[in-house]
């Protein structure tokens, strides 16, 4: 899943990703929508923008944390902030933190890991 208020963003990332492979896909260009849409959908993986409006990245990956069935989805960090907001969404649960514009070949690197870590993890009951 990707959430994200950015248009160019969100085509871009996609466009990355189909090319690799990826099909099942959930874009997201309203965060107010995120948690809902993560509840019902538990992505593998989730791509996070941090500044967005109403409702901000560090915001959903608190929720995410605090909430027992969504704290086990690894979150990426897709962000122009600086090394403050990296170490706060870091403290705050996320697995990765990647500077925006996205590097495809980082992209996918990264996402690959995530995903490969996650396998290797038991389930929460």
């Amino acid at each position: 899943m990707l959430v994200d208020d950015e248009p160019t963003t969100l085509l871009v990332v996609e466009s990355f990703l189909r090319a690799e492979g990826y099909e099942d896909l959930v874009i997201l260009d309203d965060p107010r929508e995120a948690l809902d849409l993560i509840s019902t959908t538990r992505p593998d993986v989730l791509l996070l923008d941090m500044m967005m409006p109403h409702v901000g990245g560090f915001e959903i990956l608190a929720a995410m944390q605090a909430n027992p069935a969504l704290a086990d989805i690894p979150v990426i960090i897709l962000s122009g902030g600086d090394e403050a907001d990296m170490r706060e969404a870091l403290s705050l649960g996320a697995v990765d933190f990647m500077p925006k514009p996205v590097d495809r070949g980082e992209l996918v690197r990264r996402l690959g890991e995530a995903l490969a870590v996650k396998a290797q993890t038991p389930e929460s009951a």
